[in-house]
């Protein structure tokens, strides 16, 4: 996070925090609205709907209307309050509600319904969201390194650097699969493994100090730094390595692994410097055009290098050059290496609904196991709060094209929908499992009583005497119309038993339970806000 995004007030910074606003209320707002929609669709009484919570700034009510519209102060959540939801809640004067038109007058799959449409909602917009930005946006590519003829992926380095315009590095890309590293020659499906491009032969250590720790670093050719001004610092990745060669290519070390089978990362260090020996090809200024990812195009500039073979035939190649990376580190990152890709856009036009649905389906998958790992203790130093997500939307705002501030929310979508789908107090996640598991207890004694009954109906009936008359079944001077379906259950002292009553969780156990929730979650997020102030400030 950095300080100046909160403390230069300037136009840009008020834009951004107008964005911020309008894209976390429509974020709550469509939750709340699918709560609200689902219930008036199976006429559900509702009395507010509020957008932010605390003192109201804005009320809006009509005449006839039976729910009040309002907007709190602080705009960090929102909630439908619907009749039957709370035993302590009144109808307003002067209106008469029947008890279908309470939440507890419903059937509980409606209930669920109701209570699943604010998830749903978000899972909605979300891809919505990824949409747009596909289709509606010119995307920017920066090219990972390839063969000639296929594309290649040019870094253009600044002035101030031993390179020349255009230059590109080229790493050494491996793919590995539980720790077994192959060349893509070498493996059946690469799609199906994970690949590490590595920069240096052999092993870097600290060009100051005394540490005898060994290094090797591997390059993503992944926008991390942003479009606009980007910078391949943080991009270069430093692991540690116990200098075991890659079987591939005994030039190349493997990473060190931890127990997780996670490759273990260099702990930045303020002061620390790397000198990593690299490989380039000059690759000239050129025009391209291209109209679509997939084409294929080559630089016709290249520096070429003719070659025998063993045949005596003559081949060329592109001629690499060797070169020196410097990383000096500090605190929290690599410093900057004035270091950027070259770039291009592109139009996805119909495949935007394919890429919609992979952003979907991929932001989905990291943020549920990244919820996963915080109930292992794993991740909890990479939580944030709405002063974090200010900070990083506003830093992507600034370094990325408008494209990549709309994936950003579509993944705040996304990681909404499944933080309310947790089974916690408070949260609609908690109200689910617990229609779920009142639904599946009743359904069980719901088979068990009637199965008692019948038997138990069926031994009374055969003791008692029976005398059919007037298309009447009279036991007992007991009389039954027998053309209707009306049930009878005598019981042993001659009175009719009690009918059969749901049994639900007390409502006293829910009601602390959705205290302690509640305040569990108020006390996570004064937590996050101190944290995100720490690392502000």
């Amino acid at each position: 996070m950095n300080i100046n995004v909160l403390i230069s007030f300037n136009w840009n910074t008020l834009l951004s925090i107008l964005l911020f606003l309008i894209a976390l209320g429509v974020l709550i707002t469509i939750h709340e609205f699918g709560h609200f929609i689902a219930a008036k669709s199976f006429k559900v009484y509702c009395t507010d709907f509020s957008i932010g919570f605390g003192p109201k700034i804005l009320k809006i009510k009509r005449k006839k209307g039976e729910t009040t519209f309002s907007l709190g102060i602080l705009p960090f959540g929102g909630y439908v309050s619907m009749l039957g939801e709370d035993d302590e809640e009144s109808v307003p004067e002067g209106i008469n509600v029947s008890r279908e038109r309470t939440l507890i007058g419903i059937s509980r799959w409606k209930r669920v319904v109701i209570m699943s449409a604010g998830i749903i909602m978000n899972f909605v917009l979300a891809y919505l969201i990824f949409f747009i930005s596909a289709s509606c946006f010119p995307q920017v590519i920066a090219n990972s390194w390839c063969e000639v003829g296929e594309n290649p992926g040019v870094i253009s380095l600044n002035e101030n650097v031993s390179f020349s315009n255009n230059d590109q590095l080229v790493p050494a890309t491996f793919y590995y699969r539980n720790g077994e590293f192959y060349l893509e020659s070498d493996i059946d499906n690469p799609l199906q493994t994970e690949a590490i491009n590595i920069l240096n032969e052999g092993a870097i250590t600290l060009k100051n100090g005394t540490e005898e720790k060994k290094y090797i670093a591997t390059f993503s050719y992944s926008l991390a730094g942003g479009v606009n001004d980007t910078d391949i610092s943080k991009n270069i990745f430093l692991y540690e390595t116990n200098s075991e060669p890659i079987e591939a290519n005994p030039k190349y070390f493997k990473p060190a692994f931890d127990d997780n089978g996670s490759p273990i990362r260099y702990e930045f260090k303020a002061g620390d410097e790397f000198v990593i020996q690299a490989k380039f090809i000059n690759a000239k200024d050129s025009s391209i055009a291209i109209t679509n990812p997939n084409d294929s195009f080559s630089y016709r500039d290249y520096d070429y290098e003719e070659i025998t073979d063993e045949k005596g035939e003559t081949l060329y190649q592109l001629k690499t050059f060797d070169c020196e990376i410097s990383l000096k580190s500090n605190e929290t990152a690599f410093d900057p290496l004035n270091v950027s890709f070259y770039k291009y856009d592109y139009w996805y036009g119909w495949d935007s609904f394919r890429v919609a649905g992979d952003d979907w389906l991929q932001s989905t998958t990291l943020i549920s196991q990244a919820l996963g790992n915080l109930f292992i203790g794993q991740g909890w130093d990479q939580l944030g709060g709405p002063l974090a997500i200010f900070t990083q939307t506003t830093q992507i705002l600034e370094s990325n094209p408008f494209y990549a501030y709309l994936n950003t929310w579509g993944t705040i979508s996304v990681n909404l929908a499944l933080f309310n789908l947790l089974p916690f107090p408070g949260l609609d996640g908690w109200q689910i499992l617990v229609e779920i598991v009142e639904g599946s207890v009743n359904g069980i004694r719901k088979l068990i009583y009637k199965s008692k009954k019948k038997k138990k109906d069926e031994e009374e009936v055969k003791d008692k005497p029976i005398e059919i008359a007037n298309n009447n079944v009279i036991i007992d001077q007991e009389t039954v119309t027998a053309n209707k379906n009306v049930s009878l259950t005598i019981g042993k002292d001659g009175n009719a038993e009690t009918e059969y009553k749901d049994w639900e969780i007390p409502t006293k156990v829910k009601t602390i339970m959705s205290y302690i929730g509640l305040g569990l979650l108020l006390l996570l997020m004064v937590f996050v806000l101190i944290k995100d102030i720490i690392m502000v400030f």
